[in-house]
């Protein structure tokens, strides 16, 4: 199995049915999956969001945040990327946190896959396209 990044974006559709959540489930179990271990806090700030938004209620909440922490995802320290991130943010001109995840596919000579468009245009523009893929288009 190949080595993918997975972001926030694409973790989320697996436990809310959303726009390419299909494609996004797809992706598990046919890839070894790694990630910034902020991917936790960004899932859980989504799922929280979208709780105090009526969606769901807090206990669903729970439920799928454990559901994404059992899903097989390789987790890399946040210290071990931050100084990557906060290069790439400065030549991008984007978030960090996205960046975290743009600098484990770098560092791992792998692909990010993400549903979030912004980070797909930054890294093309900064020269970096070979290391996003639309949650669409992942093999």
């Amino acid at each position: 199995m190949t080595l993918l990044v997975v972001d926030a974006s694409v973790a989320v559709k697996w436990v809310c049915d959303e726009e390419h959540s299909a494609r996004a489930a797809g992706i598990l179990g046919a890839h070894d999956l790694t990630a910034p271990g902020l991917l936790y806090s960004e899932v859980a700030s989504a799922l929280a969001r979208r709780a105090a938004a009526g969606d769901f209620d807090t206990d669903a909440a729970l439920r799928k945040m454990r559901m994404i922490v059992r899903a097989g995802v390789t987790t890399v320290p946040d210290e071990l990327l931050a100084c990557g991130a906060i290069s790439l943010s400065g030549v991008l001109r984007h978030p960090v946190y996205d960046c975290f995840y743009l600098a484990l596919a770098i560092a791992e000579e792998t692909r990010v896959v993400t549903a979030d468009r912004a980070l797909i245009a930054a890294a093309e523009a900064g020269g970096y396209g070979e290391c996003v893929v639309w949650v669409e288009d992942a093999e």
